[in-house]
């Protein structure tokens, strides 16, 4: 839960409490004749009001686009320690029954604040009823009979809500900290599933689109050779001749890049994972580029083995690598390096580009989404890597800044037996 959401309920229980603390002693000094301080008690409950307010005021100016820390949270639960504490010393002390209520804010820092704060808040609770024994001294009352045993009741109860307070502050963070992790699992957990969902769309996309557009490419494909047999039979139409054999060309590049778009998008039978050195990778994936590009590469491998399938992982790592030429200058340099290590291999790509700015970086990885010119690219190559690594059980990251240049850090885990063997 958002801080900001966290601090608006804490208000609205806040108001709601001190109400119920405005009334308890209006009751209790009118209903029970108890003889109170009503001054000083109201004046703790409206000061207790007027930070209400004061921090409503806040949390409703703030831009709501900058992120709100856990400080407003933890001063106002401090702060009701420390009120709850003169309200008890003016009505009773460590006697008055409601002393209770230490628990409450206890709970409370629990179930907002992360692991440290409600420690603190359980140590000033503990102190504040401690406080309680040296601003108010037990006095028997109406227990006259018990004397001394009366105090040593009142000390037994705070060794009670001592054992009470630590007891709750632990075991309620643990189940908080455990519910935050279960959410946090779940929301990746459903953006895996998302991400899967949309690579299924785009596989049955790709098959289609191959299917509907196979019949009128082979149809101008043939037309096109029927031209070329035509046209070389006739020296006075060469120009014609190469407009077909440019057709034919043009249609063959068009079956070749529906026949990836099938292939990355996952219509390929399922390639089996193999034992690979990372050595292998790097060099499928200087094979995989034009000799322009290839001659621009530099590989860094540090050593290393792993279980992938070669192909997939191949183009993967292609894509980065054309992504990073396309960022950067027409003469620039792009690394790629591999690095090993007992339970995982990385593959980084590094580009001399301008880098990317933190909204390109949040939406980066989506498909369709793109930086390129129409026509250069269809934002499928950084999905489709960062599925296969999704798959594989690894993950794939960007590091970047506006003129520096970007990494793009594929990681994939080593099984054990991989790891073993590589290092015999």
């Amino acid at each position: 839960m958002e801080a900001r959401v966290r601090l608006r309920w804490l208000l609205n229980l806040r108001l709601t409490a001190m109400l119920g603390q405005g009334v308890a002693i209006a009751v209790a000094r009118w209903g029970f004749g108890v003889a109170l301080p009503l001054g000083p008690l109201f004046g703790i409950v409206g000061f207790g009001l007027a930070t209400n307010l004061a921090m409503t005021i806040f949390s409703n100016s703030r831009d709501e686009r900058r992120p709100m820390g856990d400080g407003p949270l933890v001063g106002l639960l401090l702060l009701d320690v420390v009120l709850l504490t003169a309200l008890l010393a003016l009505s009773g002390g460590a006697s008055n029954p409601f002393s209770v209520i230490y628990l409450v804010h206890v709970a409370l820092a629990a179930v907002l604040l992360g692991a440290f704060w409600p420690w603190l808040v359980a140590a000033l609770a503990v102190l504040g009823f401690g406080l309680l024994f040296v601003l108010v001294p037990p006095e028997p009352m109406s227990h006259a009979v018990q004397g001394d045993g009366f105090t040593a009741h009142l000390y037994g109860m705070w060794s009670a809500f001592t054992v009470a307070a630590i007891a709750i502050a632990y075991f309620v963070v643990r189940v908080s900290l455990a519910l935050r992790a279960q959410a946090v699992e779940l929301a990746e957990a459903r953006s895996r599933q998302a991400r899967t969902e949309r690579l299924a769309g785009l596989a049955t996309l790709a098959a289609g689109t191959a299917h509907e557009l196979g019949s009128p490419l082979a149809t101008i494909a043939i037309a096109s050779r029927e031209l070329e047999r035509t046209f070389a039979r006739e020296p006075a139409t060469a120009p014609q001749l190469e407009e077909a054999r440019l057709i034919r060309s043009e249609v063959d590049r068009c079956r070749s890049i529906l026949e990836q778009m099938s292939v990355e998008a996952g219509e390929s039978p399922m390639e089996p994972a193999v034992a690979l050195r990372t050595g292998e990778v790097l060099s499928r994936v200087r094979e995989g580029l034009e000799p322009a590009l290839a001659g621009r590469l530099s590989l860094n491998d540090e050593g290393g083995s792993l279980w992938a399938p070669p192909r997939a992982l191949g183009r993967a790592l292609t894509n980065l690598v054309r992504n990073a030429f396309d960022a950067s200058a027409p003469d620039a340099r792009v690394t790629l390096s591999a690095r090993g290590r007992d339970d995982s291999v990385r593959f980084v790509v590094e580009d001399q580009g301008e880098g990317m700015s933190d909204d390109v970086l949040e939406h980066v990885g989506e498909p369709f989404f793109t930086t390129k010119a129409p026509g250069r690219g269809q934002g499928l190559g950084v999905f489709l890597a960062r599925a296969l690594a999704e798959q594989l059980g690894g993950s794939l990251g960007f590091e970047s800044l506006d003129g520096q240049g970007t990494r793009a850090d594929l990681s994939l885990p080593v099984p054990a037996a991989t790891s073993s063997r590589s290092g015999a």
